[in-house]
């Protein structure tokens, strides 16, 4: 754990949003920002916390947050995420994030370190609409929305699509029609057919509906290509 201790004074002196956790996905250090955002206060120390004891909602992500932590500390190689998370005090954040392996010698990692950008008022996308559309739920007259994280670009760790099947995947998780799909794309609803009948034949399915278990079925972690990001 050497790098890890080397590192944590500095950090936590650093302005930003910064994380590092160790090889179990504990907290080992962060930024202050970071640890205000997630409920903690200046004083309070964040070694050994677990995602599943963040003093805010943003806890509920837990287990998706771990298994990003895996594709990092398994591959070696470093994931972008996008984190769409309720926060200290309730509030909704939009974070984009570089996660990194930290090791000390090429033989035994050490942990993850991961870069955070606050994109919760970026005015290019709209991030409700892209994201959030599988996740309306109704209650009572009141919409409420769901906390999701995603890898960026990860169907392309797993299965090779282009650019535009990997879209028309990734809205008809959503929920979405080949019209609403067209009309986010600024294609025509057959150039959707026509994609989605190539993903039919990429992933051997016979149904839209399959696609999307095709996917839940493989364990895939939640994904979104990052052409959908470009305006970031």
């Amino acid at each position: 754990m050497k790098q890890l201790n080397g590192l944590e004074n500095f950090i936590a002196s650093s302005p930003g949003l910064i994380l590092i956790k160790d090889k179990n996905s504990a907290w080992q250090t962060c930024t202050t920002a970071l640890k205000n955002m997630m409920g903690f206060s200046s004083k309070n120390p964040v070694k050994g916390i677990l995602d599943n004891e963040l003093n805010c909602p943003a806890s509920e992500l837990a287990n998706y947050f771990v298994k990003q932590d895996r594709v990092v500390l398994e591959s070696k190689q470093s994931i972008k995420t996008l984190h769409l998370l309720r926060v200290s005090g309730g509030h909704w954040q939009a974070l984009l994030a570089d996660k990194h392996y930290l090791t000390a010698n090429a033989q035994e990692p050490e942990g993850t370190i991961t870069y955070f950008i606050d994109v919760t008022k970026v005015s290019k996308i709209n991030l409700g609409h892209l994201v959030f559309g599988n996740s309306k739920i109704y209650s009572k007259g009141k919409l409420n929305l769901l906390q999701q994280t995603y890898i960026i670009d990860g169907l392309s760790r797993n299965i090779h699509l282009s650019a535009r099947q990997e879209e028309c995947l990734f809205f008809l998780s959503c929920g979405k029609t080949i019209k609403e799909i067209a009309k986010y794309l600024s294609l025509s609803p057959r150039t959707i057919e026509y994609y989605i009948e190539q993903l039919k034949h990429r992933l051997n399915c016979h149904s839209k509906t399959e696609l999307i278990e095709f996917t839940e079925s493989h364990n895939f972690l939640p994904s979104i290509p990052e052409s959908l990001l470009t305006y970031l």
